[in-house]
């Protein structure tokens, strides 16, 4: 899994359904840069073609599949930001997230 793809995949589970736009919009303010939809185009194929993703009326959807498999990834990133001292709980750490995405911060 890419970076890129894991973006998406994440940018999907926090808020689906999305289109090819929504999804280059928001991982734009994350990499603080603009990204364009069209280069969405292949990575968001790769996700296709492995289940992890579903695609209809123009919008895509994280699948179960797709939540399995981002899991050990985002258990991967927590762990990377702890340092390794298992310190940072992840349904905490996603609660904080969600809590500073809901306050416009």
């Amino acid at each position: 899994m890419s970076v890129v793809e894991f973006c998406l995949g994440m940018a999907l589970a926090r808020r689906s359904p999305q289109t090819t736009g929504e999804l280059a919009a928001e991982i734009s303010l994350w990499f603080d840069r603009r990204v364009r939809a069209p280069t969405l185009k292949t990575p968001l194929e790769a996700l296709l073609g492995r289940g992890w993703v579903a695609f209809d009326a123009g919008v895509y959807c994280l699948s179960e599949a797709g939540t399995a498999a981002l899991t050990p990834f985002t258990h991967a990133l927590v762990r990377m930001l702890d340092g390794g001292r298992r310190l940072l709980d992840l349904a905490v750490f996603m609660s904080l997230i969600k809590e500073f995405e809901r306050s416009g911060s």
